[in-house]
């Protein structure tokens, strides 16, 4: 017979938390930092930069946007991540242990979200006008001609 605390180790979850810092300005940081990326990603494609140097480019912004937004932050003591503690930072700002984790998440933004997002348009008249067209008949809702 199984005694009661058998039962009860069986039968419990461990629930791991997972404990981060945030801060109000991440929206506007991100946001921002994802429309340059757009830009660049156009501009990229306009002159036909292959991947692997698309992504050095995304990373240099990455890096440069980090830090400069970083130090702008913690003029007002309101910086959300100190990178002090790793080796390879600058100033506490940035690191460059994440460089590979940088390059891929910029790639996988690219081939996931921008390459996508630069298909919406609003709808006009032509019959190829992106995907806003497509969902003008799936929708009731009406779009801004």
């Amino acid at each position: 017979m199984s005694s009661p605390r058998c039962i009860k180790q069986m039968c419990c979850i461990t629930i791991i938390t997972v404990t981060g810092y945030t801060s109000v300005w991440s929206l506007a940081i991100y946001g921002i930092s994802g429309t340059v990326m757009e830009h660049i990603y156009a501009a990229c494609k306009k002159l036909r930069v292959p991947l692997l140097l698309r992504g050095v480019c995304y990373l240099l912004w990455v890096y440069t946007w980090e830090f400069s937004t970083g130090l702008l932050l913690k003029q007002f003591n309101a910086c959300p991540w100190d990178y002090s503690e790793f080796n390879y930072n600058v100033r506490g700002l940035i690191t460059f242990e994440y460089a590979p984790l940088w390059f891929l998440v910029s790639i996988l933004m690219e081939r996931v979200v921008i390459a996508h997002v630069s298909e919406l348009r609003w709808a006009t008249s032509s019959p190829h006008n992106g995907l806003a067209a497509r969902l003008k008949d799936w929708t009731a809702l009406p779009v801004i001609e």
